[in-house]
């Protein structure tokens, strides 16, 4: 009978301390899942996509994918590129882009030498931290 209890009591102890360790996995797992949902909270996201629209007129449409706001953004100058005609202002530096929204910029590409791929580069400030950037070929 004494074994018998003495069984019972050392499987209870291996039960509980396979418990304890498993349960020490699940703490620093989720400790971790919370610094990075921290992280992404504080990041913002900045890329662009090309709309065409009547006439030959296409958009540049930068957004903000990221769950914080962006600050001071900066593109490439695309007035510079060989074959596009910018037909409105261009309204960079950004001050601010909240998350979900988006800024347009209408031009044209010339009938002489228009280009395929155009290559933004954004550069912009979050939360986390100044200076992200992030490289883009779209293709018009």
């Amino acid at each position: 009978m004494e074994w018998a209890s003495l069984i019972i009591s050392i499987c209870a102890l291996i039960i509980s301390i396979i418990n304890f360790i498993y349960d020490r996995k699940i703490k620093v797992y989720k400790i971790h899942k919370n610094k990075e949902e921290e992280h992404k909270s504080k990041c913002a996201k900045i890329c662009g996509s090309i709309i065409k629209e009547d006439r030959g007129i296409r958009k540049l449409q930068i957004f903000n994918n990221g769950l914080a706001p962006a600050r001071n953004i900066h593109i490439t100058d695309i007035r510079k590129t060989k074959g596009i005609i910018l037909t409105g202002g261009l309204v960079f530096p950004y001050d601010l882009l909240n998350p979900g929204e988006h800024v347009e910029i209408q031009f044209m590409l010339s009938e002489s030498t228009p280009p395929d791929i155009i290559n933004i580069k954004y550069t912009w400030d979050d939360n986390n931290k100044t200076g992200n950037t992030y490289n883009q070929s779209l293709q018009l």
